[in-house]
């Protein structure tokens, strides 16, 4: 048969799936402790009754704001730009469909269904990133605006 997974589709994937869960998760640990200061700690109770301490290093997390959200957001911001690029962008679903197109013209049916697929598959994810850009956005808004530079 054939790859019902595109090398950008996966990586675009994989990239959404780890920044989003990675920033949610910071995110969730540091505005607690950001409120009480830099390297504060933040104790909950577990269901055992006893208690867990979240220590969160302001170097590591000036790190984060600093570096890693910037990366990931130019990364998203290029992956996505690339997917809704026009018919001359390579990598583009507008350039995947022309190629399906020129594949069906030559009698390359095979070819030019899985490259339509490909096509449809990159969409797919344009919402994906979407929600990824935003959540950067708001991450960056609400966490890495109170990391003093």
């Amino acid at each position: 048969m054939f790859r019902t997974t595109s090398r950008t589709a996966h990586t675009s994937a994989r990239l959404a799936a780890t920044s989003a869960v990675g920033a949610l998760a910071l995110a969730l640990i540091a505005t607690p402790a950001l409120a009480a200061g830099p390297a504060a700690t933040d104790a909950t109770s577990d269901p055992t009754g006893g208690t867990v301490t979240i220590t969160v290093d302001a170097a590591a997390l000036a790190r984060l704001c600093d570096d890693r959200v910037p990366r990931v957001t130019e990364r998203a911001t290029a992956l996505l730009t690339r997917i809704q690029g026009d018919a001359s962008t390579e990598g583009s679903a507008a350039w995947l469909r022309a190629r399906a197109d020129r594949a069906a013209a030559q009698g390359h049916d095979d070819l030019a269904r899985r490259l339509q697929f490909r096509a449809e598959q990159r969409l797919g994810h344009v919402d994906e990133i979407t929600t990824l850009l935003d959540q950067l956005a708001t991450f960056d808004a609400n966490v890495c605006s109170q990391v003093a530079p």
